[in-house]
């Protein structure tokens, strides 16, 4: 249940492909815009709502200094049970990192384009600020870095 850190965006797209290939079922990383839309549903700041409470997830205030077991902040998953989206550990997204308003067609869900991905949801090592649902940042797909992990959604073959 610990979240799998220094992990680089390929690493994660082949961890994917892996599972993908083993269960027969099909996973990859989110898009940038489903993401967001898991997170927030358009109006929340925070995966728990709008107001801001220090002990809802891992960052750096919490003075954990690490990554922590997922399910530790259960009380502050989204109305769906999905739990982590703010703090812990920055997460890749499939997505290039582009300017907003996101424009699903400008080719930024390409993943045999070059270029910096999107990281989103903030991670231990970050200000309250930067733990929120808007919170995104561009990352090296071949970084993997201390507080850098990930995600998959199964979606139907």
């Amino acid at each position: 249940n610990q979240p799998v850190v220094g992990v680089n965006w390929y690493e994660a797209l082949a961890y994917a492909a892996w599972l993908s290939q083993v269960t027969g079922k099909a996973y990859r990383l989110p898009t940038e815009a489903e993401w967001e839309w898991a997170a927030r549903r358009n109006t929340r700041r925070y995966p728990w709502g709008n107001v801001w409470h220090e002990r809802a997830c891992n960052w750096q205030g919490s003075k954990l200094n690490r990554p922590n077991p997922v399910g530790v902040y259960a009380h502050s998953a989204t109305d769906d049970g999905l739990q982590e989206l703010a703090g812990n550990v920055h997460e890749w997204t499939l997505s290039l990192y582009r300017p907003y308003p996101y424009q699903p067609d400008d080719g930024r869900e390409d993943a045999a384009v070059d270029g910096l991905r999107v990281l989103r949801g903030g991670s231990w090592f970050i200000d309250r600020d930067s733990v929120r649902c808007a919170r995104r940042g561009p990352g090296l797909p071949a970084s993997g870095d201390f507080n850098f992990g990930f995600r998959l959604v199964r979606t139907s073959l």
